[in-house]
């Protein structure tokens, strides 16, 4: 929108010993023609759209990088003048646009712990460039170097708060037979050491009444991040309106739907599967990974409408 922007993160080593490639910092443009839970799921893979990098090198200078045509190219660098990676660092990102030839003058700068400048880096890039999603990016080199990242922040014009647009659940299933209700909820990976258990409501036409909870998976230590409702007794005469909730960081976010009555006073009944869907015609791994609408796509899925009471079905495309 043509606003400015700040980005701050504290990082440095978690683990392992700095190796050839390893950075840690901020992609930004991400994903920029996909729509916002698409772009989300930008990672791994370089390629068109993938986006642009700006942090710290293995050698602890500030650099930006293009990322975003299946390979890595250098766009500016700094001198590192504290001599290595740091321990600990502060990284800036300062976004100011300039409305003359509607560019951005993107600047990237490292500080110690005394705030000291170690490295800075910038350059101007067209204004679609930071279009798109952005996050937190490391990489662990050859080497195996892991880094951690601490209080996150940005501030500026050109970032506009969506709070309704989230993906702390990403979905729910269920199944209801013989008056017992089995609902799945999928998580984003969240910390199971400080997240309460997810919660199961229903609204009753003036309220919603929390009536389960239940543990988030961690089946031998490698948890799916899923969380399993099983409520007996259900009442299934009637459409139920539902909600399943999760707090993040003292918020708590929600999923919502309906489960409908058992349609036992139908003669017919339309039942429409999916299954074996993908949303990716490229490996998200490789370094040639299309994260444009070539290849990431929202679901067109073939549903198989079966009319149980004639047994004659058909295969349709949806809407």
């Amino acid at each position: 929108n043509g606003g400015a922007f700040a980005l701050s993160v504290r990082t440095g080593i978690h683990s392992g010993t700095i190796g050839t490639n390893a950075r840690s910092g901020f992609l930004i443009g991400a994903g920029p023609n996909l729509d916002w839970k698409g772009s989300l799921l930008v990672h791994d893979g370089l390629g068109r759209d993938f986006g642009t990098f700006l942090g710290i090198n293995h050698n602890g200078a500030a650099i930006i990088e293009d990322m975003s045509e299946g390979a890595t190219t250098l766009i500016a660098s700094g001198a590192n003048q504290g001599g290595g990676f740091p321990s600990a660092a502060r990284i800036t990102l300062i976004g100011s646009y300039n409305p003359g030839p509607g560019t951005y003058t993107l600047t990237i700068s490292s500080l110690g712990v005394t705030e000291n400048l170690i490295s800075q880096a910038s350059t101007e890039v067209p204004s679609d460039r930071i279009l798109g999603s952005f996050g937190l990016m490391s990489n662990r080199s050859t080497s195996g170097t892991s880094f951690w990242f601490d209080n996150f922040t940005g501030a500026g014009d050109a970032l506009q708060p969506e709070p309704e647009r989230n993906l702390a659940i990403i979905g729910a299933m269920h199944t209801l037979h013989d008056r017992t209700l089995r609902l799945t909820t999928q998580l984003a990976p969240v910390d199971l050491a400080t997240t309460p258990n997810p919660t199961l409501e229903i609204f009753n036409g003036t309220n919603w009444n929390e009536i389960a909870n239940a543990p988030i998976d961690n089946t031998d230590s490698l948890s799916s991040y899923t969380a399993t409702f099983e409520i007996p007794s259900w009442n299934d005469n009637r459409d139920t309106d539902y909600r399943v909730g999760v707090q993040v960081d003292g918020e708590t976010y929600y999923w919502g739907g309906t489960i409908r009555k058992d349609p036992v006073d139908k003669n017919e009944i339309v039942v429409i599967n999916t299954s074996c869907q993908r949303i990716s015609d490229g490996s998200v791994e490789a370094d040639t990974m299309d994260w444009s609408p070539v290849e990431v796509w929202q679901e067109v899925l073939m549903t198989t409408i079966s009319f149980l009471s004639t047994g004659s079905f058909r295969m349709v495309p949806s809407q």
